[in-house]
């Protein structure tokens, strides 16, 4: 039997980030300023290069494989107001 304590103290979850609400397997279509492709599978890149423009309102992060091998990233000047169920999708928009 594990020693719970131990397990829960050594493993810290990570919380969302407060300046993003998320959603999974979604696009939001439309409002884009630029894309990219990712050398990484990982949706954070493209929160890293919103966040580095005060323009970037929210992002779309493509999985690799569905527009092609790469990863890709979706900048977007403001928010769409469509959500779209997508598979292998994620996107955020920033809160301030």
């Amino acid at each position: 039997q594990p020693n719970l304590a131990v397990t829960s103290s050594t493993t810290t979850p990570q919380p969302q980030s407060p300046q993003w609400s998320r959603y999974v397997d979604t696009d939001l279509p439309g409002n884009d300023f630029e894309k990219f492709a990712l050398n990484a599978a990982s949706h954070y890149m493209c929160e890293v290069e919103c966040q580095k423009s005060d323009k970037c309102k929210a992002y779309v992060y493509v999985s690799p494989g569905i527009q092609g091998v790469y990863a890709r990233c979706w900048l977007k000047d403001a928010v769409p107001l469509q959500k779209m169920p997508v598979k292998g999708v994620t996107s955020a928009i920033r809160i301030r």
